[in-house]
């Protein structure tokens, strides 16, 4: 039974010391295309459904082999604070150019992905993760969507 209250405690513990993060299931974006572990070819066709998430000017940041910014965190801490700090040094192609992308749409085609280095005979297997930003690149809340797929080599 001690053991059983120690590990309530750890756990209380580490919930209140991450700042209260949310622990509960975000279902205002579902990722519809493409199913999870699936294979795609490119463009790369990614489609979700939207439950109102992008009021007020919000956007979708579409993170492609990559953690997205921390909750709080600008789009523009990405190129390291030297050019975050300069007006005009990060914009829509700079994102791009790092697998960034930025829409208004429950939709996204995607060109081209990152070079992985996956070893001969093994899937590349990718990932593109969605979360909120505001109109000046700020992440929104703590929620992200992710799938996972795999491209079909040529």
């Amino acid at each position: 039974m001690t053991a059983r209250v120690a590990v309530l405690v750890l756990v209380g513990a580490l919930a209140t010391a991450c700042g209260g993060l949310q622990l509960s299931r975000d279902t205002r974006v579902a990722i519809q295309a493409p199913a999870s572990m699936s294979t795609v070819s490119t463009p790369v066709h990614l489609r979700w459904t939207d439950d109102g998430a992008t009021t007020a000017g919000r956007m979708f940041a579409v993170f492609v082999d990559s953690l997205p910014v921390h909750p709080g965190q600008n789009l523009r801490s990405l190129a390291g604070p030297t050019c975050a700090a300069v007006a005009g040094c990060v914009d829509r192609a700079w994102l791009e150019r790092h697998f960034v992308f930025l829409t208004q749409r429950p939709s996204l085609d995607i060109g081209a992905l990152p070079i992985l280095g996956t070893p001969r005979g093994d899937p590349d297997v990718h990932t593109a993760t969605i979360v909120l930003v505001d109109p000046g690149w700020q992440r929104v809340g703590e929620s992200a969507w992710s799938v996972s797929f795999s491209l079909q080599r040529t």
